[in-house]
């Protein structure tokens, strides 16, 4: 295993690792979803800045940080008086970009204001909802070990005896070998996890385990689309070897909200 992989993989862990030693606490781990938000959205703000687009920044972390603690007080957004902030926060953008001394790029910035909110925060603000649940500790600490050790054995695999590229146009490095051993490894953690949650079955365990470890993989594919288009290798530089808190994130921002919905609608708990 060489020296790279090594620091990504025990990196990788002792982050998780430590995550979950803080879902037993649901106000710390209020605390990690929206300190993992925040800076998710910040620097995916400043990845599209290298593209010539400016969103804005502080509205843009207000909401990402706004958006968990909602879930946590139960201030949720299918409640009808929640549409009423939704169009305020458009008009508010809209009055922002008014303020500022250029049109061009108004609707990239607001654009991506939007798409950034959402596609950081409040999906990631799933495996929050995931810990408010019945036995919310498993559902949450489930999703993400086998997020995480689907990505960790698609990468070692497919670094080590990959042969067969999986989307060399986005993501030269993947490859079908890895794929499927994520795929597995997914399969594997929830099956697992399985023997510990009255409410999940064999049958419900290997469903998860397939959508986990596809759509986990696809959000890591879809974050490598991102920095490839904004022409960056990693998303920060905050975890030596690894990037960013994105670059951490980017398959449980799928995930979370797959084992959620499948969860509570499927399973209906």
């Amino acid at each position: 295993m060489g020296s790279e992989l090594k620091k990504r993989t025990i990196i990788s862990l002792l982050w998780f690792s430590i995550i979950v030693l803080f879902i037993s606490v649901k106000w710390v781990f209020l605390l990690v979803i929206t300190l993992l938000s925040v800076l998710g959205t910040h620097e995916f703000y400043r990845m599209v800045e290298n593209k010539g687009i400016y969103p804005f920044y502080y509205m843009g972390l207000s909401v990402s940080a706004f958006i968990p603690l909602s879930v946590y007080y139960g201030f949720e957004l299918n409640r009808d008086w929640q549409l009423f902030l939704v169009i305020a926060g458009l008009i508010t953008l809209f009055l922002l970009q008014i303020r500022r001394r250029e049109n061009e790029g108004a609707t990239a910035g607001i654009a991506v204001s939007i798409f950034g909110i959402f596609y950081i925060s409040w999906t990631l603000s799933f495996l929050l909802r995931l810990r408010l649940l019945e036995h919310g500790i498993l559902l949450s600490a489930m999703t993400i070990f086998a997020t995480k050790v689907s990505d960790i054995m698609a990468y070692i695999v497919g670094t080590s005896f990959g042969r067969r590229p999986f989307m060399p146009r986005v993501s030269p490095k993947k490859t079908w070998e890895g794929f499927w051993a994520g795929l597995l490894s997914a399969i594997i953690v929830t099956e697992c996890f399985a023997f510990f949650i009255p409410f999940i079955g064999p049958y419900s365990a290997l469903v998860l385990g397939v959508l986990m470890g596809v759509f986990g993989q696809l959000g890591d594919i879809s974050e490598s689309l991102i920095k490839r288009d904004c022409q960056v290798k990693d998303s920060g530089t905050l975890f030596p070897g690894m990037g960013g808190v994105l670059d951490v994130v980017d398959s449980l921002l799928f995930t979370s909200p797959i084992v959620y919905f499948y969860v509570t609608r499927m399973i209906g708990i």
